[in-house]
């Protein structure tokens, strides 16, 4: 493909292989530290499940590279693959945030999606058939990655401030002491 740069991807693979390497030993070191709790799921263990994904989301992201770098002509579906990825990237982003997924609307595409692998028309040559067959395997690892990117473990989210909450709270009393004093409560 044109304007991929393999170097910089397979450098960029190469940092967070070692990036995740080193946050499982530190997983492990606090594992270690809290081997104690035997009666509960500790900290150390989401985070290692966490690194333990992670390991497997750069797995199917070289997987997802190879793929793409054998479709040598285009295919109808390739649009709709390429949006799709981007769409799973944004849920892996809110997942990890801790913001909403819109779950089922991506499964309804991931379905339609699906279908319309079925409704393509049969290749006229050996190039076209492995265009298709790479795209629609690259769309299997993106329904891979993106299943996995929903088990990742509540560890990563961020806590939700109980400040917010006090703040609600507050406006709530206040809204209904105000209703009271007008007599429309």
């Amino acid at each position: 493909n044109p304007g991929c740069n393999d170097d910089a991807f397979h450098e960029l693979v190469d940092r967070l292989k070692k990036e995740i390497q080193e946050g499982m030993v530190s997983a492990k070191l606090l594992r270690e530290e809290q081997r104690f709790i035997i009666t509960r799921e500790t900290t150390s263990d989401r985070i290692r499940q966490a690194f333990h994904i992670f390991n497997f989301q750069l797995d199917r992201l070289e997987e997802m590279h190879k793929l793409a770098r054998r479709m040598t002509i285009a295919v109808p579906q390739v649009e709709p693959v390429v949006k799709l990825f981007r769409v799973v990237k944004r849920v892996q982003v809110n997942a990890i945030t801790g913001r909403i997924i819109h779950q089922a609307i991506l499964e309804q595409a991931l379905e339609k999606l699906d279908a319309s692998f079925g409704a393509i028309e049969l290749p006229q040559s050996r190039e076209e058939f492995i265009a298709q067959a790479s795209l629609f395997h690259l769309f299997q690892e993106i329904r891979k990655y993106y299943r996995r990117t929903l088990r990742l473990p509540d560890a990563l989210k961020p806590r939700r401030r109980k400040g917010k909450k006090k703040k609600k709270e507050a406006t709530s009393k206040t809204i209904n002491s105000a209703s009271r004093q007008t007599g429309t409560a």
